[in-house]
């Protein structure tokens, strides 16, 4: 009829009720006296439950029906003789969960009452065992989702996921996460590589890999260093930022470098064991002693028609430095040119404690340790092997003092200027 109200019918309902206004021999009666009507049930005294204060709270049943077909709740009311407001619908509509509920298997921070406590028309500790089993399988599921999706999205990539999943987890992950991670680099591969490159050229010993870690913790990018000429690419496993330390011309072929490098391709670059995708690296940094020119002619010694634009297009900055000065420079592509550099002092290795010489006696007690000798058997003042040390610019007294002074440090640029410039002979007279 119109404007009456239609009473609610659920299949599933819990009352819960102290024991003083329903006895346990009550309780019982109703129970048995519906058994045509109630499908399930399986109720629990809570006795042992405690208020915030730590005292316990008043003993109360937890009784879980579900009926065969839905039942108005005044009629459930009149079996037990309860007011209707004791009743409670499910919160979730499944049965699982309020069965669950009565020895707060899924209430981890309330008091865990044993199964056996529970009274039911059906045998609850096998459903118990199979909810467990349930509960299980899909908390391993929701972690194996869980798992994908961070590494599909970039949060847990194969440098940093020990950070994120433990070893045993990994044995058992391990395949879905590699093929997340498969999944990201083909959908990055697709689109334009995002790669800054700077070029690094300098001195030996003026702060040249410091200077790459600086510019790199400045972003707060993740890195790694190049690894052993054997296979310089072997360390990248997906960091933001990846140094090439202290490599030459010839550290690479020459195609391989440039498509390390290059921005308009995105595609994987060659290493010893498994090509690397640089999909994730945002910055690349060159760490040399070689001015780039004749990096770029070792680089291309085969191929002498190679434009050395090729690398200044893809080096976009560079940077020169020795112990005194840093020079930095932007490559301007109209111009195909670099910048006007700019200049500043070479403040790099200041922060950086060098260790004081020790003293005689500390490197006697040092020296006497190693061999396993007394001190007494270490002799002092002897010179009869190294000498005075011969200053480079008697060495090669024909070579320009400025480009002496620059080169004089830096065994490997000391070699290829005198490679470049035979002209330049040792004095006879220090032979």
């Amino acid at each position: 009829m119109a404007g009456k109200s239609v009473p609610e019918c659920p299949r599933l309902l819990e009352l819960v009720t102290d024991v003083e206004h329903l006895p346990k021999e009550k309780l019982d009666s109703a129970l048995a006296e519906h058994k045509d009507h109630i499908k399930d049930f399986a109720y629990i005294l809570h006795d042992k439950d405690k208020l915030a204060d730590g005292t316990l709270k008043y003993g109360h049943w937890h009784i879980a029906m579900r009926f065969n077909r839905g039942r108005r709740i005044s009629d459930v009311a009149s079996w037990f003789g309860i007011p209707e407001n004791f009743f409670n619908h499910s919160k979730t509509g499944k049965y699982d969960d309020m069965l669950a509920y009565l020895i707060h298997a899924n209430a981890p921070d309330k008091f865990q009452y044993d199964s056996s406590e529970v009274q039911a028309n059906f045998d609850y500790r096998e459903w118990l065992k199979e909810y467990k089993a349930n509960e299980k399988k899909k908390l391993t599921e929701n972690r194996r989702n869980e798992l994908i999706e961070m590494a599909a999205n970039g949060t847990m990539r194969r440098y940093n996921y020990s950070q994120f999943i433990r070893a045993k987890e990994w044995d058992t992950y391990k395949r879905s996460i590699q093929n997340s991670w498969e999944y990201r680099d083909n959908a990055i591969r697709s689109t334009k590589r995002q790669m800054e490159v700077i070029y690094i050229c300098g001195t030996g010993r003026c702060g040249k890999s410091t200077l790459a870690a600086q510019i790199i913790e400045r972003k707060g990018y993740s890195y790694e260093n190049s690894g052993s000429s054997k296979d310089r690419m072997a360390p990248y496993n997906g960091q933001d930022a990846y140094i090439l330390d202290d490599i030459r011309g010839n550290s690479f072929g020459f195609d391989d470098l440039m498509g390390i490098l290059d921005n308009f391709v995105n595609r994987d670059v060659p290493a010893r064991y498994r090509d690397k995708s640089l999909s994730e690296c945002k910055l690349m940094i060159i760490t040399t002693t070689q001015p780039i020119k004749e990096f770029f002619k070792e680089l291309a010694i085969d191929r002498p028609t190679e434009p050395i634009q090729q690398l200044y297009g893809r080096c976009g900055t560079l940077i020169e430095m020795d112990r005194d000065n840093i020079k930095i420079m932007e490559y301007d592509n109209e111009k195909q040119e670099y910048s006007e550099p700019l200049i500043t002092k070479n403040n790099v290795l200041s922060d950086i404690k060098v260790e004081k010489p020790r003293t005689e006696a500390e490197r006697k007690k040092r020296a006497a340790s190693m061999l396993g000798i007394e001190e007494t058997a270490l002799i002092t003042g002897y010179k009869g092997i190294s000498g005075e040390p011969i200053l480079f610019s008697k060495m090669y007294p024909t070579i320009p003092a400025d480009v002496a002074e620059k080169i004089k440090h830096d065994p490997e640029a000391i070699k290829a200027y005198l490679r470049e410039h035979p002209e330049h002979k040792p004095a006879k007279s220090l032979i």
